[in-house]
């Protein structure tokens, strides 16, 4: 009985290191597979932030802008078919303000809707 779960504890261990191993070698901006992904997620975001009032339309234009502008990064770098690591810099580069832009203007006190300007302390 002993051999039997010390077995099991010793693949039980084996499975949680590699798994481990697997996650350490991947950065923080491997979560999404393309920028088109992320680009997703961001568009997702300005559009929930409109909806429940965080963002004013005068903010959603200018995010939308900024999108359009990671929209152009992208597809000038898909021109000649491939995107060498230059230009994957830049768009991430790009998409990381992006994603700081929207965090921004979120959680600045611009609102809309009932209670317009009001904190809520």
């Amino acid at each position: 009985m002993k051999k039997v779960l010390f077995a099991l504890a010793l693949v039980a261990g084996l499975a949680a290191t590699a798994q481990a191993q697997y996650r350490a070698d991947r950065r923080y901006d491997d979560r999404y597979e393309s920028p088109r992904e992320r680009e997703y997620e961001q568009d997702v975001r300005i559009r929930r932030g409109a909806i429940r009032g965080d963002l004013t339309r005068q903010e959603v234009a200018r995010l939308k802008r900024q999108q359009a502008e990671v929209d152009r990064a992208i597809r000038f770098a898909k021109r000649d078919g491939f995107i060498d690591r230059r230009e994957r810099v830049r768009i991430a580069q790009l998409q990381q303000q992006m994603d700081w832009a929207i965090v921004r203007e979120r959680s600045d006190w611009d609102r809309r809707g009932p209670g317009y300007g009001r904190r809520p302390y």
